[in-house]
């Protein structure tokens, strides 16, 4: 009788404890997968919709720069080419290659601040974006460096400086458009020029010159505590050469 009474009892508060224990961490586990799933989702689908816009910027600056080719008579190739007749908004266009490509627009290849000083710091804010070393041993602030950032509005075309016409990033970094025209949130370009060695070229059909356009692009990404970083350099030669 006695050992009846012993095969039907219940379980101890320390088996329950036990079980919901191991229950508790099975279902913690699989939040975790989950969640952590869903943010490698997220940060793939903002990297993805940042590229496109970096890939707008890039194609913005080559019709600038295939205009201005054209109106010079020049081909990508460096040779001269049979100019065609001039089109509406060739002009503002043409203004816009010059005002990119203007000496007081330009940085020095010596004052470009180094890419992975962003993540080095982890600032990705307009007033803090360049506010850290270069890597090279100088020292960059929100000041002249700053100042000769731009992006370029995909609406108007224009060129608008990135101080002053820049926000904080929503969710991915993005050329924003609101009532107030387009806000760059944190996505910029710098512009570098360089100069083949004349030595290698034939100077008399080859275009020497040229600009290296840095795009670069930061933001916060959800479930991570570093900032996602993407950036090109796009080569366009000089067609005033």
């Amino acid at each position: 009788m006695i050992q009846n009474i012993r095969s039907r009892r219940g379980d101890t508060i320390i088996e329950v404890l036990l079980a919901l224990t191991i229950f508790t961490a099975a279902i913690m586990g699989v939040m975790y997968v989950m969640s952590n799933s869903i943010g490698v989702s997220q940060r793939s689908l903002e990297i993805t919709q940042a590229r496109t816009q970096i890939d707008n910027q890039i194609e913005l600056l080559r019709h600038i720069h295939n205009i201005a080719l054209v109106s010079s008579g020049r081909s990508n190739s460096g040779l001269y080419i049979a100019a065609r007749p001039r089109m509406v908004g060739d002009s503002n266009i043409l203004k816009t290659w010059k005002s990119i490509t203007a000496a007081d627009n330009l940085i020095p290849p010596n004052r470009l601040p180094a890419f992975n000083s962003v993540d080095g710091v982890q600032k990705c804010t307009p007033e803090t974006v360049f506010s850290s070393s270069s890597g090279r041993g100088l020292s960059i602030s929100n000041g002249d460096v700053a100042n000769r950032a731009f992006f370029i509005d995909p609406v108007t075309g224009e060129i608008k400086k990135f101080v002053g016409n820049s926000r904080a990033p929503s969710t991915f970094a993005r050329i924003a458009q609101s009532a107030s025209g387009s806000q760059s949130e944190m996505i910029w370009i710098f512009a570098v020029k360089g100069s083949v060695d004349k030595a290698t070229t034939n100077s008399s059909i080859m275009i020497t010159n040229y600009y290296d356009f840095h795009i670069r692009a930061c933001w916060s990404s959800p479930g991570t505590n570093v900032k996602t970083t993407l950036g090109t350099i796009v080569r366009l030669y000089d067609p005033r050469n």
